[in-house]
């Protein structure tokens, strides 16, 4: 993964695995914790009209502790399409295992 800052509160995370490559917009809040992960254009299919591409997110709303690591325990993700936001999950993980060296 290659980082790439924008300014003081936003970075650019790129992965590249073969011939494919994704790049997300990491947005951070003043406590240095993600608020949310955004992608300009990303391939939508509400299954009447043909795919096009619209700006994506997910945003992270509550983080909590578990064995030692802080980790998002409350996130929806939507669609931002011309009509506003369009939530299509919503949740909370029912259980969280850390590997130590990850919490570390």
């Amino acid at each position: 993964m290659q980082w790439q800052a924008i300014d003081e509160r936003r970075a650019l995370a790129t992965l590249v695995g073969g011939t494919a490559r994704a790049t997300l917009e990491f947005r951070f809040g003043a406590d240095g914790m993600v608020e949310s992960v955004y992608a300009a254009s990303r391939s939508y299919d509400d299954g009447r009209n043909p795919p096009s591409q619209h700006p994506w997110q997910a945003r992270l709303l509550r983080y909590g502790r578990v064995d030692g690591a802080t980790v998002p325990v409350e996130a929806v993700v939507e669609w931002l399409l011309a009509t506003g936001a369009h939530a299509y999950w919503r949740g909370r993980p029912l259980r969280i295992c850390v590997d130590d060296a990850a919490a570390g």
